[in-house]
């Protein structure tokens, strides 16, 4: 199916849409379109981040049946019927038509352009990836203080004269300093009111290691344990179900219904 004409139905079924909805959020349309269609709002949000805002699922593509139930949404028999009442027709110099649902000799100096511009755009993107990750392994000014160090204090990192090496008053190997994990890499209690997963995203805020003794701990960023260098993972609704009390003994813990 031709992208173009499928960007063009995507974009016609969510301005439908918003003439419906109060909030026109893409969760929000995606469910009033749910309601009304047989489509999931999970298939709804990646077709709109793949035409509307352009900023994840590029690689997406709606199949021929949920383009189908989009055709439908907007009150045509299918595909093949949209394009059959929908054709746009464009009058030409020797007065002939041109189809949208077919590319033209009109149109292959454009699609040249637009070829070298992605061309270029993916060489620009290539180039930033690398730059970045040696970047990532380099020694990075901003990341680092003249003449301080920092330490496992058994919860978090604090700052730590280097001279103090090897080893700091709580036991733990001093190391270079590192503003970002200095700041965000921290050990804490969890409960069930606990934030685990990013709302809008999914992607995990707690980190887990389980200790030899079946202990779980949990961090606050990805990395290695401070204390025996082993990766830390990500953590996942078995850990949480398995693991995690329903609350701790302090005021705070306690979900409020």
């Amino acid at each position: 199916m031709d992208e173009r004409l499928t960007k063009k139905i995507v974009e016609e079924v969510f301005e439908k849409a918003k003439t419906k909805s109060a909030s026109h959020s893409k969760h929000a349309l995606s469910k009033q379109i749910e309601l009304e269609s047989r489509l999931s709002y999970k298939t709804l949000e990646r077709t709109h981040n793949k035409f509307i805002t352009k900023t994840r699922d590029l690689d997406y593509a709606p199949n021929s049946d949920s383009i189908d139930e989009f055709c439908i949404y907007l009150g045509y028999q299918d595909y093949a019927d949209y394009v059959s009442k929908k054709s746009v027709k464009t009058t030409r110099p020797q007065d002939s038509t041109l189809d949208i649902s077919k590319p033209t000799e009109t149109a292959k100096p454009a699609s040249k352009k637009k070829l070298q511009f992605l061309v270029i755009a993916a060489l620009v993107i290539i180039c930033m990836a690398i730059a970045a990750h040696m970047n990532y392994n380099s020694i990075d000014l901003n990341n680092t203080k003249s003449g301080a160090c920092m330490t496992w204090n058994g919860a978090s990192y604090e700052e730590i004269s280097c001279s103090e090496k090897p080893y700091s008053k709580f036991g733990t190997p001093i190391e270079p300093y590192e503003d970002t994990r200095l700041k965000n890499f921290k050990r804490v209690k969890v409960n069930m009111a606990t934030p685990f997963f990013a709302e809008e995203t999914d992607k995990p805020l707690i980190w887990y290691y389980k200790t030899n003794e079946g202990t779980i701990e949990y961090y606050t960023a990805p990395g290695v344990h401070p204390i025996n260098g082993k990766t830390l993972k990500a953590v996942t609704k078995y850990i949480i179900q398995k693991y995690v009390p329903l609350h701790q003994n302090w005021e705070s813990s306690f979900l409020i219904e």
